[in-house]
């Protein structure tokens, strides 16, 4: 696991703060909806690293959490939540609500 986990290679404090401060601004603008599915990637990426390095502190809402980072990297969430969608100026696709 030491070949995929970037956190493993820097061990020093501010090394690790720097990776921590890299990981909340790709949060910051992943929320925002900035290029929404590089940063589902990069946010999916970093914890995944963070959870490696810490495995004794990986609880089941830690698992629940990485499933999500993943799936938010396969779905279309730049379409309705992105900055950078209202920044071209097109208007959301609107589909069809089907109930069952």
């Amino acid at each position: 696991y030491k070949a995929v986990c970037l956190h493993c290679h820097f061990g020093e404090l501010w090394q690790q703060q720097v990776l921590l401060g890299i990981q909340t601004l790709v949060a910051v603008l992943f929320t925002v909806g900035f290029q929404t599915r590089l940063m589902a990637v990069l946010s999916w990426y970093l914890y995944t690293s963070l959870i490696l390095r810490n495995n004794w502190l990986y609880f089941i809402l830690d698992r629940y959490f990485y499933y999500l980072l993943f799936y938010a990297c396969h779905l279309p969430l730049a379409e309705r939540w992105s900055v950078t969608q209202r920044t071209i100026g097109k208007p959301p696709k609107s589909h069809p609500i089907v109930v069952n």
